[in-house]
């Protein structure tokens, strides 16, 4: 509901060796993709998703507040002349394709690694409209695998301010350890998932990272609910 769910001081658990975190605004800077549901050790959460922003800069929490209330209507919708509009490079309404509607040359696709019994496919829901539906999967899980790979907006941007990404979620099951966004240029690595667990991880030498997670179910995101 735009509320913060977790912090370091208070219901938090951190730990890490990231001291400046300009690595993380220049791998979003640097990567050629940002995917759902794929990441070199985890795979791909049970997740229905909406309305994904890439903005370039923080969004303040009046502003992320305000995002919450403008798109929390069925399927959401592109919010009109925000403050931050100049800064929004990425706007995906996922109504039926992975088009970004700011830039028509770019997009995104779904790989399937493994046969799905069950695909992962866009679906009518009933609060939200159309959504994509990512299936659960892993590699040689039941119902096969795949991922959903997009082209990245804020490549080659300016991010000295930092970075905010934005989506709706509402997780069918709770899966605490595979993924649902992620940047992963195949050697540094940034996601999330519906446990509230937020990862970095930089790739080569010297290897960097930091862990922020409440590691409890206090703070997950609630299960059949969109938030």
């Amino acid at each position: 509901n735009g509320e913060l769910k977790f912090d370091l001081e208070n219901n938090a658990k951190y730990g890490g060796t990231v001291t400046d975190f300009s690595q993380v605004a220049n791998l979003f800077a640097t990567s050629d993709h940002f995917f759902l549901g794929y990441e070199q050790w985890w795979k791909a959460a049970p997740a229905l998703v909406d309305d994904i922003y890439l903005v370039s800069r923080p969004l303040g929490e009046g502003e992320v507040k305000n995002l919450y209330l403008d798109t929390q209507r069925s399927n959401g919708g592109a919010i009109l002349s925000p403050a931050w509009a100049p800064s929004l490079k990425g706007y995906y309404p996922l109504d039926g394709t992975f088009a970004n509607a700011l830039n028509p040359d770019q997009g995104g696709e779904f790989v399937e690694v493994q046969t799905q019994g069950t695909p992962s496919d866009f679906e009518e829901d009933e609060v939200r409209g159309t959504v994509w539906h990512q299936q659960e999967g892993w590699t040689d899980h039941a119902n096969g695998w795949g991922y959903t790979k997009f082209a990245n907006p804020l490549k080659n941007a300016d991010l000295s301010k930092g970075v905010s990404v934005s989506l709706w979620i509402n997780p069918p099951a709770m899966n605490r350890w595979d993924q649902i966004f992620v940047l992963n240029d195949g050697t540094g690595k940034f996601w999330f998932n519906a446990s509230g667990y937020l990862g970095y991880h930089s790739g080569g030498d010297p290897f960097v990272y930091f862990d922020c997670q409440q590691d409890n179910a206090d703070n997950e995101l609630p299960v059949g609910k969109w938030t």
